[in-house]
């Protein structure tokens, strides 16, 4: 008898524990954030159906033998920073909000709305037990990211722009073409 493939189940239990954190500095000009995350990941996989050999039918007791739990655990970090500049400036404000409109008005909405920001991660994504081909665990995903950029607005809010770059690294990721060929080989 062998194991009719992919017919197994899966149990798995994440515990996850966090903080974040917020503030607003400098009469709300500059805004930090910082969360961390750690997850507890347990997990594993029932034996899979067999074929009976002798009538050709599903037997699905293996389903309920299940092995010692396969345990795994990661963190996840996060820091970020907004600065805001020329907010609460009331000369700026006055000119800004003045109903007359005009370049200077226009401009001062532009600057007054000006904002800069950075923001990077290190992530953890609690995964359920897989193997390679040779039958190794495989590791969870994991991944960096790295973001920074500006955006303001014109029109009293009515237009917004926002113009980010991002950098992004991603180790260990179960997506992909490999996947497929491993199930069907």
């Amino acid at each position: 008898e062998t194991g009719v493939t992919p017919s197994n189940r899966t149990r798995r239990e994440i515990r996850s524990r966090g903080l974040t954190l917020q503030s607003f500095l400098a009469q709300d000009r500059v805004v930090t954030t910082f969360g961390g995350r750690n997850d507890k990941n347990r997990s594993r996989n029932s034996n899979g159906a067999t074929v009976d050999a002798t009538n050709g039918f599903l037997n699905y007791d293996a389903l309920e033998t299940w092995p010692q739990f396969t345990e795994r655990q990661g963190s996840t970090k996060t820091r970020g920073i907004v600065v805001r500049p020329f907010r609460g400036w009331s000369a700026i404000d006055r000119r800004a909000d003045d109903q007359s409109g005009g370049l200077p008005s226009h401009f001062a909405d532009f600057v007054r709305s000006l904002n800069v920001h950075y923001n990077e991660s290190d992530t953890f994504q609690p995964a359920a037990a897989q193997y390679d081909l040779f039958g190794d665990l495989l590791p969870d995903p994991q991944g960096k990211g790295k973001d920074y950029g500006v955006s303001f607005s014109l029109l009293q809010g009515k237009f917004v722009v926002r113009v980010n770059k991002y950098d992004n690294k991603q180790q260990y990721s179960r997506g992909g073409d490999a996947g497929i060929v491993a199930t069907r080989a």
